[in-house]
């Protein structure tokens, strides 16, 4: 069956699933690998899943009072601890700590940590994937040849793994919303429509939410979307 579609394709469209298939290979790669590398939650990441949990539990983003995930915080606004890390990482983890803790209601004492500590570890290895994903495609949408393309994106997975700040979350997501960015960038680039510009806006917002300095990354893709600003502008 596999065969007889894969013939009624053309060529290009051959092509697109190709380039997906490998895709989603590189991403479960840099997945597997990073995750298996992956320790307990330290640094900001203990920390942020802290926050996260307070989005959850309390619909706030600050740290709730006798968790077990972190000792530690900025004190800050009502006497509460707060988080040190941006906007963006905090509202991603929510889902997974969420998960997390309909998982844990099934101990035996409804009172384990076991699954959300899990999942939250999972994170970052899954923003080094959305990382190297996003490069992947961006290569492959600048005219770049598969193979290449999937060495750099290789390059980078490995990168990711050796680099000493990756495994306490200083900005790993940052990392990712900034792959996201720039490919969205380039694809709006490559057809300008209204729907692709908010989506390179809400991929620029998520990186400059992660950490202040992404602001100053973000600069990259204006390259990309002056041409584009301007010919949407004239049609309208």
């Amino acid at each position: 069956m596999a065969r007889v579609v894969a013939a009624q394709l053309s060529a290009p469209d051959r092509n697109v699933l190709r380039r997906r298939a490998l895709a989603v290979l590189v991403g479960l790669a840099a997945f597997g690998l990073f995750g298996l590398t992956a320790g307990p939650l330290t640094g900001y990441e203990n920390e942020t899943a802290a926050v996260s949990e307070g989005l959850v539990k309390a619909g706030q983003l600050r740290v709730l009072q006798g968790t077990p995930l972190v000792a530690q915080g900025i004190i800050g606004r009502g006497g509460h601890s707060y988080g040190r890390a941006g906007l963006t990482q905090p509202l991603l983890e929510a889902p997974a700590y969420w998960l997390g803790e309909k998982l844990d209601e099934l101990s035996p004492d409804g009172k384990s940590y076991r699954w959300r500590v899990t999942l939250l570890q999972l994170f970052d290895p899954a923003m080094a994937a959305l990382t190297v994903m996003a490069i992947f495609a961006l290569l492959c949408l600048r005219g770049v040849t598969d193979r290449r393309a999937l060495l750099v994106a290789t390059l980078c997975a490995i990168g990711t793994l050796i680099w000493p700040y990756s495994k306490i979350g200083m900005d790993t997501t940052l990392m990712a919303m900034l792959a996201l960015a720039v490919l969205t960038a380039a694809w709006t680039a490559s057809q300008p429509t209204a729907w692709r510009f908010a989506l390179t806006g809400l991929a620029i917002a998520l990186a400059v939410n992660s950490k202040a300095y992404g602001a100053l990354l973000v600069l990259g893709t204006l390259p990309l979307l002056v041409s584009p600003i301007k010919k949407l502008a004239r049609e309208h």
